[in-house]
């Protein structure tokens, strides 16, 4: 049975002034906080690279606040029948072999994101699942800064970045770029 850590606050942190940062902070079953950062652009590099709706607001929030909670140990388990080949030696696989499936050896976006929805599923079934509350919700303020930083300009250039990033780790860069 997962622990419940529900969304307490959010606020505003700038580690640096050009990267604008949310810190969430929960409330673990014990009554102990627990705090998560990351970028406010981060829904919207995850819709990139995943091909997820940008508007898709909530999903992309459950998505980002429960991949804290994945494991890379528990790839065995959670992506069984998700295999891609290694591109390069990494760890305990030697290039060619079959390895958990991830945004870069994936044959296709649909595959990756199938095995990072996957590993979410399974941090949010047995690791923790993140509670909100109905009324007040803290993350209100995320949805809405989303919708402000997600324009069509904005989504397209990090979908553009994200695909061709990708593109360079697998060696597909086309002779042009």
């Amino acid at each position: 049975m997962p622990d419940t850590y529900t969304v307490d606050t959010i606020e505003e942190y700038f580690p640096k002034p050009d990267v604008p940062c949310w810190v969430v902070r929960f409330v673990k079953p014990d009554g102990n906080g627990h705090h998560y950062i990351f970028p406010q652009d981060t829904l919207v590099s995850r819709a990139a690279e995943y091909d997820i709706d940008p508007m898709d607001v909530d999903t992309l929030l459950d998505i980002v606040l429960h991949e804290q909670f994945v494991n890379p140990d528990d790839d065995d388990k959670v992506t069984a029948g998700m295999r891609s080949p290694a591109l390069k030696n990494q760890g305990k696989f030697r290039k060619g072999d079959l390895m958990p499936t991830n945004l870069f050896n994936a044959p296709t976006i649909e595959h990756a994101r199938d095995a990072h929805l996957a590993r979410i599923d399974y941090a949010k079934k047995n690791k923790v699942q993140v509670s909100v509350p109905k009324k007040n919700n803290p993350l209100d303020a995320v949805k809405i800064r989303h919708l402000e930083i997600c324009t069509d300009v904005a989504f397209k250039e990090k979908r553009e970045a994200a695909r061709n990033y990708r593109a360079a780790v697998r060696g597909e860069l086309p002779k042009n770029i």
